[in-house]
């Protein structure tokens, strides 16, 4: 299963949020401080797991 993650639909001002909330619930807490322009933030991949 995997979970994506596109920021392109979501206005600049929530992109740094958003990002955190995907990490937070499918990997690990984690605080993330952006320090760019809130325009310039973006993000697209996939979380993934595997069964071994």
């Amino acid at each position: 299963m995997a979970t994506l993650i596109d920021t392109s639909a979501v206005a600049p001002e929530d992109r740094a949020e958003a990002i955190r909330e995907v990490i937070w619930r499918q990997v690990v807490r984690v605080e993330i401080d952006h320090h760019p322009d809130q325009e310039r933030i973006s993000a697209v991949g996939a979380i993934t797991s595997s069964a071994r």
